[in-house]
């Protein structure tokens, strides 16, 4: 705890210097605290190298389209490990706030890809990190392409590290693409929170129930040059998570929709949704069919959108979006389906802004 207190301490005078130049921004009158996600940058760096100023810029960046309705963020190092230096950061960030009583008033927590899985972990840590809840009081969570049931490629990363299958080429290409470097010759260390991304790891951490309801936003579409991840998820994916990490499935599974009876182009019909249903006070509430994992809060176009648990209550907070229901083809072969109204040219980031009230 002495490291943890030390961290704290220095993270106070940090967040003090760096709060009072940050505007406030709210969303429907909450204030907002979002949580990165893997940063690959970082993964290219000397272990122990990133400072919080760098941690936090590259936190903003990633936050795009969100940023200017941000209040504050949590950050952490992608190099390092959920339970080892991750969680000092984490810490000493949340101790910051709670001094400063930021959420007093509570704060909605948005999170992007790994950002699921380290607000899950920090969440299960509040008591035993002693943390006053009227002085950080968490409202719920929106998820975006969250990987809180982990990523095949997290796998897929590691095995290039430590063995020589007969897909080692086409893995090695597919980490290429997607983190920069396929990292071979590398220590298994420097892949830091990758470990912890591995669906074996993540699906066992932290996952006793929680009284912080949490929305889920999934996408479908690809970011990484000709599919070359696609081959390495489980059922429908964004290019980085799979449909079963990002709905919040229950257990990992091949899935193509977060619904059973809707699927993700909005077709009102029986749909390969999670089989064994979803974490506890976990509720998707949208799909977007083309939306890939880096685009939620870009000013990329996701096109069609669906929704689910219309109307869903978080912390004061609900999600209500117009929809539009329409057909195609007759008779035996018409078609029914049910999508959200809006322009699909709209930045995903700003429909969701503006939707929330």
């Amino acid at each position: 705890m002495k490291i943890l207190s030390m961290l704290f301490l220095t993270s106070a005078l940090c967040y003090a210097l760096l709060q009072s130049s940050d505007a406030q921004a709210e969303i429907a009158g909450k204030k907002i605290i979002f949580v990165h996600g893997l940063q690959t940058s970082h993964l290219l760096q000397k272990r122990g190298t990133l400072t919080a100023e760098q941690r936090r810029a590259d936190a903003i960046e990633q936050a795009g389209i969100f940023a200017p309705h941000v209040d504050d963020y949590i950050t952490y190092s992608s190099t390092e490990r959920l339970q080892g230096t991750v969680q000092q950061e984490v810490y000493s960030q949340i101790k910051a706030l709670e001094a400063a009583g930021t959420c007093s008033q509570g704060c909605l927590l948005v999170t992007a890809s790994t950002g699921d899985l380290v607000t899950r972990f920090m969440l299960s840590r509040l008591n035993a990190w002693n943390i006053n809840s009227s002085k950080f009081r968490v409202l719920g969570t929106v998820d975006m392409v969250g990987a809180g049931g982990g990523s095949e490629l997290a796998d897929v990363a590691v095995s290039v590290l430590t063995s020589n299958n007969i897909f080692s080429a086409a893995a090695r290409a597919a980490m290429k693409a997607w983190l920069g470097a396929d990292f071979s010759g590398s220590q298994p260390a420097a892949l830091g929170i990758l470990h912890d991304l591995r669906p074996s790891i993540a699906r066992v951490t932290a996952t006793s129930n929680s009284s912080v309801p949490r929305v889920k936003i999934a996408g479908g579409g690809q970011v990484v040059p000709l599919n070359l991840t696609g081959v390495f998820l489980d059922g429908t994916d964004d290019g980085v998570v799979a449909m079963h990490s990002a709905c919040g499935a229950r257990f990992k599974e091949s899935i193509d929709s977060c619904s059973n009876s809707i699927r993700i182009d909005g077709r009102l019909a029986s749909a390969n949704g999670p089989s064994w249903g979803l974490w506890h006070n976990q509720f998707p509430i949208l799909m977007a069919e083309k939306m890939g994992h880096t685009q939620a809060a870009t000013a990329d176009p996701v096109g069609r959108l669906v929704a689910m648990n219309r109307g869903i209550n978080v912390g004061g907070i609900s999600i209500s979006p117009r929809e539009r229901q329409f057909s195609t083809g007759r008779w035996f072969w018409k078609k029914n389906f049910r999508i959200v109204n809006y322009n699909e040219s709209t930045p995903f980031a700003t429909f969701l802004v503006n939707e929330i009230d």
